[in-house]
């Protein structure tokens, strides 16, 4: 994803708690001099930074309070920024092995996550089909929540 926006946009930080998935993205070729690579969990350590878009990528369903996650999204952006977030549908626990670490929602029912970014200083947007595919040959479902910083 941080491939597709690199061209359009400084610099991009990228956060997230494995330094082998920031290791990952910070090799490719197309994010070169774009990438500030961040290990750290926003909800303890803060970037001194704020940003004119924020994304998130299948990352909400691995984070238990998925409140606190979007209070600090939000914090992070500038007034009039944007942010958009996908994540898997509701489904029934089998998107992941049963015996996965770290994951803490089986999706989300989408009017729930558009009306949670809503209800923090976001405006706007909405919520839209994100895509989906197959894992092990069962299908799932992306969706697309967009908004404004009020």
């Amino acid at each position: 994803m941080s491939g597709g926006i690199a061209p359009s946009v400084g610099t991009i930080h990228a956060v997230d708690l494995s330094p082998a998935m920031l290791a990952q993205l910070t090799a490719k070729e197309a994010l070169r001099d774009k990438v500030v690579a961040h290990c750290q969990d926003l909800l303890e350590a803060p970037l001194d930074v704020q940003v004119d878009l924020v994304v998130s990528a299948m990352a909400m369903h691995h984070v238990r309070d998925t409140a606190a996650l979007l209070r600090a999204l939000r914090a992070h952006l500038r007034p009039g920024g944007r942010i958009a977030l996908a994540d898997l549908d509701a489904e029934d626990g089998t998107f992941h092995p049963a015996d996965t670490e770290g994951v803490y929602h089986a999706g989300f029912d989408r009017e729930g996550a558009r009306r949670a970014a809503r209800g923090r200083r976001l405006r706007g947007g909405g919520v839209r089909d994100g895509g989906g595919g197959a894992q092990e040959d069962r299908p799932y479902s992306v969706f697309l929540v967009t908004a404004r910083a009020a």
